[in-house]
């Protein structure tokens, strides 16, 4: 991206030139925002996808330009509130974006929407706004999908459109590919959510049919969500061993948190991301909820029995939560058809599909994954 000044644009790879306000130029410049270059928004995928060092910044300006185009549509005006909730709606978001939500839930029972929030009431953004002449108040709720604030949050908002284009485009999975132009023109607001008219019935469907094949191939790929383990059980013990500060913490950058983790004694897991010298599966398996009641303490228990340690396995236990919100349809009058999973057998049939979809992957070094695997496939019975 590069500044083009007189025109006040920033140049994105995706959107194009994106139009930037005084306003919203100086949030931009504060160290709260400038902190989200580095972290990245897809979190360790780059060590599956090499290209997937988009950022959180890219993604918070996406954002905020696709909410200004659908609000305009929708809307037929521009609402300052609206464009800077979306800019600023990732700023709490703490190193390794996700991977660090558990952190804020576990240690601090919060999340990065609560941390954002109370970073913008507590820094110069919230001077900057009050001082634009826009109200704080506003921005808050719209950040909490409030009011307007549906079109950043929403099934089919801005939120989503930007990173199933952007997380697309740096991973280079084409499944994420979706016609945003048909989409942004078809949306409309039906009591106080997000919907679409007819003519934008295939465009939601390619965006959620976009959505599942996303998480199939990228944010659930199996290699991932090892490594996010790994990296989980690393920072745990750095935390309950005191060696960090979780309100320090959340403020860093990947890479400050990385290194420190590295720099700790006796930390093996970080080490083994580093060098990638990952744990490989030794067991893995997508089945259907009722099939099995599977206890992530009882896996532990029969694996440490067999003579692994705690540090010598992941447990990763996924789910993929397929797009439940009702999505309304409507006609060119604005009536109500239906939902969309009622009029599109294809949703339909997804969400039935995927609802109760769970995936178990256990991993280890390399020279236990055999012996392991054939012991949980003796004690894990699934119909």
């Amino acid at each position: 991206m590069n500044f083009i000044l007189d025109k006040m644009h920033i140049r994105d790879p995706i959107l194009g030139a994106i139009e930037i306000s005084p306003a919203e130029l100086k949030i931009i410049e504060t160290s709260q925002m400038q902190r989200l270059h580095y972290i990245k928004q897809l979190g360790f995928s780059y060590l599956v996808y090499p290209g997937a060092n988009n950022t959180r910044f890219e993604h918070s300006l996406g954002a905020m330009h696709i909410t200004k185009e659908i609000s305009k549509n929708i809307f037929h005006e521009n609402i300052e509130e609206l464009n800077c909730a979306a800019l600023l709606h990732d700023i709490g978001h703490g190193p390794f974006s996700h991977q660090f939500d558990f952190v804020l839930k576990k240690y601090l029972h919060t999340n990065h929407e609560e941390i954002g929030k109370q970073l913008i009431k507590s820094t110069e953004i919230s001077d900057i706004i009050s001082d634009s002449g826009m109200s704080l108040h506003k921005v808050l709720n719209f950040m909490s999908g409030k009011s307007k604030g549906i079109v950043i949050s929403g099934s089919i908002g801005a939120d989503r459109i930007d990173y199933l284009m952007r997380d697309s485009r740096y991973t280079g999975v084409a499944y994420g590919v979706i016609d945003y132009n048909r989409i942004k023109s078809k949306l409309t607001i039906f009591k106080r959510n997000i919907a679409v008219y007819e003519g934008g019935i295939v465009g939601a469907e390619s965006m959620l049919m976009a959505r599942y094949f996303m998480f199939s191939s990228v944010y659930l790929h199996h290699t991932t969500l090892i490594i996010d383990q790994m990296f989980a059980k690393a920072l745990i013990h750095a935390i309950e061993d005191n060696l960090i500060d979780i309100n320090e913490a959340k403020t860093f950058t990947d890479s400050m948190l990385f290194n420190l983790l590295l720099s700790m004694p006796d930390n093996d897991l970080v080490k083994r991301i580093n060098e990638r010298r990952l744990y490989k599966r030794a067991f893995y398996k997508e089945f259907d909820n009722s099939e099995i009641n599977v206890n992530e303490k009882y896996i532990s228990e029969e694996l440490e029995k067999f003579g692994l340690g705690e540090d010598d396995y992941v447990i990763s236990m996924s789910h993929f939560k397929p797009e439940d919100d009702k999505i309304s349809v409507l006609d060119r009058s604005g009536k109500l058809v239906g939902t969309l999973n009622e009029v599109s057998p294809l949703i339909s049939t997804l969400q039935d599909t995927l609802k109760n979809r769970s995936k178990l992957i256990v991993a280890c070094d390399s020279k236990n994954a055999k012996r392991i695997g054939e012991m949980l496939n003796k004690i894990l019975s699934f119909k």
